[in-house]
């Protein structure tokens, strides 16, 4: 019988253990720079009045649950003006936005998530 050694098996640990924490930390920056695009996208997409349609163009990240939401909600005396624009007059400007840069987004996480691994010696 022979014995032999495995040189860097301690790095490969390492790695291992490290790995699910920084495919998380990926995940959760890329979904963060995502939402950031397509609100900047959605934003130039929406009708401009007054300019508040643009700026109730919010985003949501749940961290624990890797989700992520985007809203817009422009109330003026009861009337939902956000909600008129993309539902019922057809400017679709989330849907739009989103639709036109899945890809980009999708792209966005995984190069994050990548990045991450590299750095827990993937």
């Amino acid at each position: 019988m022979r014995n032999f050694k495995i040189d860097g098996l301690n790095q490969l640990q390492n790695a291992l253990k490290q790995a699910p924490e920084a495919a998380n930390r990926g995940a959760v920056n890329g979904l963060h720079q995502s939402l950031a695009m397509w609100q900047r996208g959605s934003r130039g997409r929406s009708p401009v009045d007054t300019a508040t349609l643009r700026r109730t163009i919010k985003t949501e990240v749940d961290e624990n649950a890797l989700k992520g939401t985007i809203s817009s909600n422009t109330y003026r005396n009861g009337f939902n003006y956000s909600y008129y624009q993309h539902e019922v007059n057809g400017n679709e400007y989330l849907t739009d936005e989103y639709e036109a840069s899945e890809e980009r987004y999708r792209a966005t996480i995984e190069r994050n998530i990548d990045a991450e691994l590299k750095k827990a010696g993937w």
